[in-house]
């Protein structure tokens, strides 16, 4: 059995060549929080804000994700 993209059947005789296998690598850094913010401030800008986990909520010790809004 080959793989492959099938139709709602799901029998072999559907098999269509569409099916292509992508392989990505992701590469994360881990960087302080205060040197993130100092490094946005020399860079000009004037207001820093960050926030947790995809919400516009304040970080906590428990937050995974920090995502930085930056103003010049």
């Amino acid at each position: 059995m080959r793989e492959g993209a099938y139709d709602e059947t799901g029998s072999d005789d559907a098999l269509t060549e569409r099916f292509q296998r992508v392989e990505e690598l992701h590469v994360q850094r881990a960087y302080a929080l205060d040197w993130i913010e100092e490094t946005l401030r020399e860079a000009g800008f004037a207001e820093v804000q960050c926030y947790a986990d995809f919400l516009w909520k304040k970080p906590t010790e428990e937050t995974q994700r920090f995502f930085f809004v930056a103003v010049k």
